[in-house]
């Protein structure tokens, strides 16, 4: 099922790393990588399958073309997983992906939502507890704004990410967490080239585990300590959405929604076309 998945992301991304509908793609970790960062946390995050009544809530900061969110969902049963991600075209291919999961009636494809939204405009994880970011490439503003975000979201209790302690810590201000000892290793398909990624808790300093609330801290740190919010201050993901995914909306329902997105693009793509053809034959 996991292969079969990344057949259908080789496919639409032309190719890993290559591009997909003429917007490259950032550089794409291999499925066994992928896994082993998988399984380090249903270890180390709370995060398996023998309590099946509590579920997790995932989400991937920069999602790409969406292979961690299914992948997680598809080992993960209790997993709900959200992507998150700025570029159009690669939430796109997300969706096509998704679309294909959702045709061979795979279970664990009910359990994703790709959302098209910029982190800057949010100012909380809300309800999520696991978050992800393949960080090297994010800019330090970006990486400021996520330590806000964490900050404001008690029920958010784990993170991993490319930022070693050191800088988590003094470069962008992410106090109420700690590193717990735990890195993997991951290579990048085709150049080979090698990520780290460190795993950390939220942790409140005082030698006790923050205890989770679940309530959100929407708002608390003080505007001027801010990075400015490209737009009004929202959550990242809200619980209705989750409650969509946890009750099973319809895989039909799903079915519809994307299509209807992709429908959407596909217009604008060919309205595009259309003008710079009659732009350039003026």
């Amino acid at each position: 099922m996991i292969d079969r998945m990344y057949r259908d992301h080789h496919r639409h991304t032309n190719r890993l790393g290559d591009g997909a509908l003429d917007d490259p793609m950032n550089g794409e970790f291999t499925q066994g990588s992928m896994q082993r960062l998988i399984n380090a946390s249903m270890r180390h995050q709370s995060m398996n399958n023998e309590n099946n009544s509590v579920p997790i809530y995932f989400a991937d900061i920069g999602s790409g073309s969406g292979k961690v969110v299914m992948h997680l969902a598809a080992c993960v049963s209790n997993a709900l997983a959200i992507g998150i991600e700025v570029s159009r075209v690669r939430f796109i291919v997300s969706l096509l992906c998704q679309k294909e999961a959702l045709d061979r009636c795979d279970e664990y494809s009910t359990r994703v939502l790709f959302k098209y939204a910029d982190v800057l405009s949010m100012d909380s994880f809300g309800p999520l507890t696991h978050i992800y970011a393949a960080s090297a490439a994010f800019p330090d503003a970006l990486m400021r704004h996520l330590a806000i975000m964490w900050k404001a979201s008690l029920t958010a209790k784990f993170l991993v990410c490319n930022h070693n302690p050191k800088q988590m810590l003094n470069v962008f201000q992410f106090t109420d967490l700690r590193y717990v000892n735990v890195k993997i290793q991951c290579t990048m398909h085709g150049s080979g080239e090698g990520k780290t990624f460190y795993f950390y808790e939220r942790w409140c300093g005082d030698g006790q585990e923050q205890r989770l609330t679940g309530k959100e801290e929407i708002n608390s740190t003080p505007q001027s300590k801010r990075v400015r919010c490209i737009s009004g201050g929202t959550a990242l993901v809200t619980t209705d959405e989750l409650d969509s995914l946890s009750q099973g909306e319809g895989r039909e329902t799903r079915l519809q929604a994307i299509r209807q997105t992709l429908d959407e693009f596909m217009n604008e793509t060919a309205t595009k076309r259309r003008r710079n053809v009659m732009r350039y034959t003026a």
